[in-house]
């Protein structure tokens, strides 16, 4: 059931986000973003964010049930993709 769920996760868009960062981040800049650095260190932002993210997540396992973070999480992530695809729209 995890392994599902994570191809379903990666599948929906989250992977989509890290693999074209630098495409996106260099369209926004073109196209007058409100972006202070370059596309480079945009794409870094992305890969640090999702490392302390994975390192938070040990400590969430050790405060919370395995299973409440399971249903929130997968929850929480359904909510941000459906916003991300609203705001993009």
């Amino acid at each position: 059931m995890a392994i599902v769920a994570a191809m379903f996760n990666n599948v929906c868009g989250n992977a989509v986000c890290s693999m074209y960062a630098l495409t996106i981040f260099d369209n926004i800049s073109k196209k007058g973003g409100a972006s202070h650095f370059s596309v480079a260190q945009d794409s870094y932002f992305v890969s640090l964010s999702g490392l302390v993210g994975a390192l938070l997540s040990y400590y969430a396992v050790a405060l919370c049930s395995r299973r409440a973070i399971f249903v929130g999480g997968h929850f929480l992530m359904g909510v941000c993709l459906c916003a991300s695809a609203f705001f993009i729209q």
